[in-house]
């Protein structure tokens, strides 16, 4: 590890990703840091963490040094990623949370948030992330010192934490979880029952308030954002057909294309639609051993123009011939092509995962967003990555006789957040 060469700043994506997967691992992580550090690869990644490596606290209330109390931090959050739509943003903002705590320093919270945010910048997140970032890197206190030291029921409490959020649910969501993490780390004397209780009463006063403003329009810009904006869907203008994939949908068969970007590939799925076509298409880009980043499904006047964002662990290309030809298969009711991937992973067994393992515990999450779709039922699914989920998730709909209008597909910290637009089968697009 000590030869390891230096990476490119900013960092590229898939680097970033796998660095947040290696934050949301859980409790192991604090051994696999340690040796990290003693290697000298988290002084080569992360420069300012020099300045808080085994720091002594000021406060005695806290039973770590700076740079541990941080790493426990990022453990706690592990377990909370799929309360929060960005679990990558939390992870690297738990991480950071106490960069500030540096000799000479008067409040850690504000000098610690330009730090973040040259360090989140360096791992080549954009600027709204970074922005994200390094907001609750500043605010990472407000939530429990306003909760203690002000009535949490009190309005102008409620329009004090709204401000210091930007009146962003998704950020005000990573903050109340970012703020028992901290504490949990600090010591049981941080998060006693009556201090959880006031910080999550604040927290519910505060994002009620949001709530209604978002159904009567009022507020903010910025009010409403966050929570569910991930859930809108994009135009449903008909999706350019490329041109090469004409001969191939006259003769009724599925056409692929690929393109590479950096590390990452745009893959692109033209195919006359049919019930089961995502869950087939995820099933042969899992075979393929390509992991699906995000992906945009469209589907209009019969036609499915899909592009699907995967990287190539193995780092070799994309045989779109041999995506075509199974898709193609699929479509006659030959399954065989998809048979590996069922063998594949019962040998993996039923926690398995082509990405790091996330530190969360339970079942995944099924959330239906009332009133969020047009002429579509909207169904938000949160779960740790896995070889083959897209695959489960799509023959589960069709089991369902339900069919995908659109979908929007996100992986973050080994957990994907996953948004379908679903329609009956046999309803017209």
């Amino acid at each position: 590890m000590e030869h390891a060469p230096a990476l490119p700043q900013p960092w590229p994506a898939e680097a970033r990703d796998l660095f947040c997967d290696l934050l949301a691992s859980g409790p192991g992580l604090i051994e696999v840091w340690e040796a990290l550090d003693q290697a000298g690869l988290v002084s080569s990644w992360l420069p300012a963490w020099d300045a808080v490596r085994s720091r002594p606290q000021r406060n005695g209330i806290h039973r770590f040094t700076v740079d541990r109390h941080s790493i426990e931090t990022v453990v706690n959050v592990s377990s909370m990623v799929r309360e929060v739509e960005r679990p990558d943003l939390l992870s690297v903002a738990a991480l950071l949370h106490d960069i500030g705590k540096v000799a000479g320093a008067r409040d850690h919270s504000l000098e610690g948030e330009p730090v973040g945010r040259a360090l989140a910048t360096r791992l080549g997140f954009d600027s709204d992330d970074v922005d994200t970032i390094a907001l609750l890197v500043r605010e990472h206190l407000t939530l429990i010192e306003l909760a203690t030291r002000r009535d949490p029921t009190d309005p102008a409490t409620v329009a004090a934490v709204r401000a210091a959020v930007g009146d962003r649910l998704d950020v005000l969501t990573m903050l109340r979880w970012l703020t028992e993490a901290d504490a949990r780390a600090a010591g049981e004397k941080a998060w006693t029952p009556w201090r959880a209780s006031l910080a999550t009463e604040l927290f519910q006063a505060t994002e009620a308030a949001m709530h209604a403003d978002r159904l009567t329009g009022a507020g903010s810009a910025g009010a409403g954002a966050g929570a569910h904006a991930r859930a809108e869907e994009p135009s449903r203008q008909p999706a350019a057909v490329p041109e090469a994939a004409g001969a191939a949908l006259a003769a009724g068969q599925p056409w692929v294309g690929a393109t590479r970007s950096g590390t990452a590939w745009t893959v692109t799925v033209v195919s006359p639609d049919r019930v089961g076509l995502f869950a087939d298409t995820a099933g042969v880009l899992a075979l393929a051993g390509l992991e699906v980043r995000t992906a945009s499904v469209r589907t209009t006047d019969g036609v499915a123009v899909d592009d699907w964002i995967v990287s190539s662990p193995s780092g070799d290309g994309v045989d779109v011939e041999a995506l075509a030809r199974a898709l193609d298969r699929l479509a006659g009711g030959d399954t065989a092509p998809l048979a590996a991937l069922a063998r594949g992973r019962r040998r993996a067994g039923p926690t398995a995962s082509s990405r790091a393992s996330s530190g969360a515990p339970g079942q995944s999450r099924v959330l239906v967003l009332a009133q969020a779709g047009t002429d579509a039922t909207v169904l938000e699914v949160r779960a740790g990555d896995r070889l083959g989920l897209l695959h489960d998730l799509g023959r589960a709909l069709s089991r369902a006789g339900l069919s995908v209008r659109s979908a929007h597909v996100a992986t973050y910290a080994g957990q994907t957040l996953d948004t379908f637009y679903l329609t009956d089968a046999g309803a017209g697009r």
